[in-house]
């Protein structure tokens, strides 16, 4: 359903970052948001938490390109993350799709 949030606890050591902690899995969302009787979907999402403290906000990376995957790319994008993780956490999500969702 709508809002359903399956995650489990994520570890991992990124080039250039160290150690990150985070959490790993998919939330239900409608397929069509415009319509209360549309589908549901799951999209997934990798949350790196960062070092901003539990106020800071939090940068969502989407990918840019058509069946571009935000996933699959974060140990790659790690050094683009070490900066951003010392603001707050980042979340990258893989769009409907693509990667796994």
């Amino acid at each position: 359903s709508p809002g359903k949030l399956d995650a489990k606890p994520f570890s991992a050591d990124l080039p250039g970052v160290g150690k990150v902690e985070g959490d790993r899995g998919h939330l239900g969302v409608r397929e069509n948001r415009h319509r209360a009787d549309s589908r549901t979907i799951e999209v997934a999402f990798l949350r790196l938490r960062g070092r901003g403290g539990p106020d800071a906000p939090p940068l969502i990376y989407l990918h840019g390109g058509p069946g571009g995957v935000a996933i699959g790319a974060s140990r790659e994008m790690a050094p683009i993350w070490a900066g951003l993780l010392e603001v707050g956490d980042v979340i990258l999500l893989d769009q409907r799709g693509c990667g796994e969702s």
